[in-house]
């Protein structure tokens, strides 16, 4: 521990050679510490590897932040993406519907044996009908049974029969 003076005094003194710390890094590590410690009052930029910060703000009185690191926008009152248009309240309730909806369809899609295309991600409904698919979207044809994917149907039905012992199944 030293008083300011003493410190002052001692940094302008010693020569960079005698000074084994150096100002950058002393300062670095001081500005990190307080906007850490102050995290009411400042927020890092959320994009991992950017080193630059923003004064929050309340939520009432929100303002983007264009960070010019790593070019994202922030709001300033929620800390989130900029989302110019909805109050900060609406803006996290968006994404809570957006993450609630995002389980409740995984979670329906599993229960009804709903997959996604493996090709181009589409889900696919199998209802009824043999286990040759072609997805509407790509027009991809699928194995239903592995979901390995093929050009033209002659070779989904050929797989079919040759791995899994000529599998044309139905559902009803």
């Amino acid at each position: 521990m030293y008083c300011r003076s003493c410190l002052t005094s001692q940094c302008t003194s010693a020569g960079e050679s005698d000074f084994p710390i150096h100002y950058e890094s002393m300062l670095r590590t001081s500005l990190t510490g307080y906007i850490r410690s102050h995290p009411q009052d400042y927020q890092y930029c959320p994009t991992p590897d950017c080193d630059r910060f923003y004064r929050t703000t309340s939520a009432a009185r929100p303002r983007t932040f264009d960070c010019d690191g790593c070019l994202s926008s922030i709001c300033t009152g929620c800390q989130h993406q900029s989302h110019d248009g909805l109050t900060c309240e609406a803006y996290k309730s968006v994404i809570k519907a957006e993450k609630d909806g995002t389980e409740e369809l995984a979670k329906w899609k599993k229960e009804n044996d709903v997959r996604d295309c493996p090709n181009c991600s589409t889900a696919i409904e199998k209802s009824y009908g043999c286990n040759h698919m072609e997805c509407t979207s790509c027009g991809i044809h699928i194995c239903w049974y592995c979901m390995k994917t093929f050009k033209r149907s002659q070779e989904t039905y050929a797989h079919m029969s040759k791995q899994h012992g000529g599998a044309f199944d139905y559902l009803e």
